[in-house]
C-alpha cells in the first residue's frame, strides 16, 4: 500500500473509529514500510500521544529525528495531537534539534526542475504536492506516455521535513515559477500543460490568475484550491480570455470535492473547456490508474 493511500485510511478511522483503531492500522503497517518517511514517523508519534502511550510517542520522535536524521517545520511540532507529550524534557529536546536542522537546510533551498534540454513539440511540467518531491510526482507519471510530449518535474523551495517540500497557500510563487520556465525554453513547446496534485493545484491556479495565458492546459488531481473561495470569477476569466482547457481528476469522496464542483460549474457557465474525472471511492490521493485519464 503506498503510503498517501495509507494516511487517508489512518485518518478517516480517527473520525470514524479513533485513535486506537488507527494506531493499530499504523502499527500493522509499520513493519511491511522499507523506509519509514517522515511524515510517517509523525503519524505514530502523535496517535501514540492521543492514545496516551508516551513512552511510545517519544520514542517513534526519537527514531525519526535522533536516529534517522530527519527533521520537521517547526509547525509540525507544535500540532496538539502531540500536547500529551509536549512537557517532556526528551520532546523538547528532540523539537530543538528538527528545529536546527530545518533552520540550516532552508538557508539554501531553492526551486528546481528536472528539465535539461527539449526533445519533443508538446511539455508536461508536473508540480508535486505537500510533504512530497519531484521523485514521488514522478513515480505517479514514468508510466504516462503522451505522443510527443516529454513530462518535467518541479520542486518548491519550501521546506516541509527531509527531502520534502510544501506550497504554501499564502505565498505568491509567480516570480519564481516564471524564472524556471524562462530556463527550461518554455515558450518553444507548442502545446503547453501544468500538471498538479493537492496544494500545487492552487499554485497553478494562481499563476493562471495572476500572470494569464502562460499555458494552453492545466491538469488538477485531487485539487486543493482555497483560491476558489475568493477569485473564481477572476480565475475563470482568465482561464476563458486565455483559452485554457482544464482537466480535473477528483474521487468521490475527496475533502477538496466542494471547491472542486463550484469551480467546474462556474467554467461550464462560461462554456469553458473542461473536463471532469470524479472516482468513485477514492479520496485525496492519486488514482491508482493515472493513464486512463490522460492524453
Amino acid at each position: 500500500m503506498k503510503e498517501d493511500v495509507l494516511f487517508e485510511e489512518v485518518l478517516e478511522l480517527v473520525k470514524t473509529s479513533g485513535a486506537k483503531v488507527a494506531y493499530d492500522k499504523m502499527l500493522r503497517a509499520y513493519p511491511d514500510i522499507a523506509s519509514p518517511n517522515p511524515q510517517f514517523y509523525y503519524f505514530l508519534s502523535c496517535l501514540a500521544s492521543l492514545n496516551k502511550r508516551k513512552d511510545e510517542a517519544i520514542d517513534w520522535l526519537r527514531e525519526s529525528i535522533g536516529e534517522k536524521g530527519y527533521f520537521y517545520r517547526p509547525e509540525v511540532l507544535e500540532d496538539k495531537d502531540l500536547d500529551f507529550v509536549r512537557g517532556e524534557a526528551e520532546f523538547v529536546r528532540l523539537a530543538q534539534l528538527s528545529h536546527d536542522r530545518y533552520g540550516e537546510v532552508i538557508k539554501t533551498s531553492e526551486m528546481q526542475c528536472t528539465w535539461q534540454k527539449k526533445f519533443a513539440d508538446d511539455i508536461f511540467l508536473v508540480f508535486h504536492g505537500n510533504q512530497q518531491n519531484s521523485e514521488i510526482s514522478r513515480s505517479y507519471w514514468k508510466n504516462i506516455s503522451v505522443k510527443k510530449t516529454q513530462i518535467e518535474y518541479i520542486q518548491s523551495a519550501d521546506v516541509d521535513s527531509l527531502n520534502r517540500y510544501r506550497w504554501c497557500y499564502d505565498v505568491d510563487y509567480s516570480d519564481e515559477i516564471l524564472k524556471v520556465l524562462g530556463c527550461i525554453n518554455w515558450d518553444s513547446y507548442q502545446k503547453r500543460t501544468l500538471c498538479g496534485f493537492s496544494a500545487a493545484c492552487n499554485v497553478i491556479l494562481n499563476l493562471i490568475n495572476e500572470r494569464g495565458g502562460i499555458c494552453d492546459s492545466i491538469i488538477l488531481i485531487a485539487p486543493w484550491i482555497p483560491i476558489v473561495d475568493t477569485e473564481v470569477e477572476r480565475l475563470v476569466q482568465s482561464i476563458e480570455e486565455h483559452n485554457i482547457s482544464v482537466t480535473i481528476i477528483c474521487g468521490n469522496k475527496d475533502i477538496a470535492i466542494k471547491r472542486v464542483r463550484v469551480l467546474e460549474d462556474r467554467i461550464r457557465t462560461e462554456k469553458g473547456m473542461v473536463r471532469v474525472h470524479y472516482i468513485d471511492n477514492m479520496g485525496h490521493r492519486y488514482p491508482d490508474d493515472l493513464r486512463n485519464y490522460i492524453s
